[in-house]
């Protein structure tokens, strides 16, 4: 019998056992069908409404409550979208847990053993790093060990297991170890097909990381780890940096092969990933359309920012891909007027191919890191008998900035140190169209002095992306 041939009272049956996605494109299949389960829609939407964020912001015990409401109800799982961990909910529970909430939770960390087994030791050759000490072994025994103590980490494990359609994961890495070392071993269960239908994650977009102090830096980890989610778009972070370089082979080969193949956006900001683990996040990313990368110095890591080198990891990876490029340098602002080639360790990168960009199409950073090196001298050093503006401006000889660029461009938002007649002269240069760059005018560009403060171009700051909210609230 076809669906539509059913009595209204089984088709509104069938509809009430379906969570709010399948509901919704049931109804969407027909007037009729939508008509009779109408009610059914709007008791979806309500529920919706209430409880689409899970918000552990305060002091209140809310994952705690929220757990065994979904652990009663696993249905009330359905309609989380949202997951915000920030830094104030990582703290123990003050009252123990009773009896019978210690077997409710008991009985769901139990429930996870099957998906998830102890990883193989590492062989004697493998000189990789590999999962933490706290995880080698079983994870669901690290899970229940914790549970007694009330540790939130189990909270936020169990919880990540009943909710089918989470979407957006925030978080802040203050005491959460143990979720971290989870997360690994989700990760190796990703590698697994016949697991990976009873894992979380299955429809998580974006996820946010941020470091809860204000000095260092979160592991790099939470980023590739995140990677393995399937459907994943966008990974944002704050102070990222720590961590070892080297992943464990399982966690290679599976970025090798372009998990991250849904993976559109990466924002990292205040942060200071060294060039090795930048090239791993960036291998596994088949089609990467959007890189923010806002350095945070030393506060951060004392790896060295090596802007040019960065923009040449981008070419090689997402040269294909990548539509819009900010690289910025919270040092700009505070760098001396003369210029100098601040980086040692780009020094023997002559010039980036930044011109390979097939599909650039926004691209904003520091004037300097687009000109080649040769020929820059370290004008403190200089013994010409120039003063400090003449052996600058010998040293650097203008030239169009645009015949480096990508041909696709459209919009450019350039910043530096310019003296006066570099200025002057940029500015009669940039006032006459360029056949290398067919769609950029004065309208579409914006080339920022730093000091003195002066603009050529009439384009509008860049707005700050949306991709920010997922940080807004996290961190120190």
């Amino acid at each position: 019998m076809a669906l539509l041939d059913l009595p209204p009272d089984v088709k509104i049956g069938i509809a009430e056992h379906l969570d709010p996605d399948n509901c919704l494109a049931l109804a969407l299949t027909c007037s009729e069908l939508h008509s009779c389960i109408q009610d059914v829609l709007s008791v979806h939407t309500r529920l919706l409404a209430e409880n689409s964020i899970i918000d552990a912001t305060g002091a209140d015990p809310v994952l705690w409550t929220v757990l065994t409401d979904i652990l009663e109800e696993p249905r009330k799982g359905w309609y989380v979208r949202e997951l915000n961990l920030p830094s104030s909910c990582q703290e123990q529970r003050q009252d123990p847990l009773s009896d019978a909430e210690l077997d409710l939770f008991m009985s769901a960390t139990q429930a996870l053993a099957p998906i998830y087994p102890r990883p193989p030791e590492p062989r004697r050759d493998d000189h990789s790093y590999h999962l933490s000490d706290s995880s080698d072994s079983d994870p669901v025994s690290h899970v229940g060990n914790a549970l007694v103590n009330g540790d939130v980490n189990v909270a936020i494990v169990l919880l990540v297991h009943h909710l089918p359609n989470l979407q957006t994961i925030r978080i802040t890495d203050y005491h959460l170890g143990l979720f971290a070392d989870f997360l690994e071993h989700w990760a190796v269960a990703r590698t697994s097909p016949p697991s990976t239908l009873k894992l979380p994650f299955r429809r998580l977009k974006s996820a946010s990381i941020a470091h809860w102090d204000t000095e260092g830096s979160c592991n790099f980890k939470w980023a590739t780890n995140f990677m393995h989610a399937p459907v994943i778009d966008t990974i944002a972070a704050q102070s990222m940096g720590g961590g070892h370089v080297m992943l464990p082979c399982w966690s290679v080969a599976f970025l090798r092969n372009k998990i991250g193949h849904n993976l559109k956006e990466l924002y990292f900001t205040c942060s200071q990933l060294d060039l090795q683990k930048l090239d791993v996040v960036l291998e596994g990313i088949a089609a990467l359309e959007r890189f923010t990368y806002d350095s945070g110095g030393a506060i951060v890591d004392d790896q060295p920012f090596r802007p040019k080198r960065i923009l040449a990891a981008l070419v090689m990876h997402a040269g294909h891909s990548l539509q819009k490029l900010v690289l910025t340098d919270f040092t700009d602002d505070n760098i001396p007027s003369n210029r100098v080639f601040r980086s040692e360790a780009d020094r023997d990168l002559d010039s980036v191919p930044i011109r390979d960009f097939r599909n650039l199409k926004i691209l904003r950073c520091n004037y300097e890191w687009l000109l080649p090196t040769e020929g820059m001298t370290d004008v403190e050093s200089s013994d010409s008998g120039l003063d400090c503006d003449d052996a600058a401006a010998a040293a650097m000889p203008i030239f169009d900035v645009r015949d480096v660029l990508p041909k696709s461009l459209e919009k450019l938002h350039l910043h530096g140190q310019f003296d006066d007649d570099e200025w002057t002269q940029t500015r009669e240069t940039l006032g006459v169209s360029n056949v290398s760059t067919p769609n950029l005018s004065l309208g579409s560009m914006r080339v920022t002095r730093l000091r003195p403060r002066d603009v050529i171009g009439a384009a509008t700051k860049l707005a700050r992306t949306e991709v920010h909210r997922l940080i807004r609230g996290h961190g120190p």
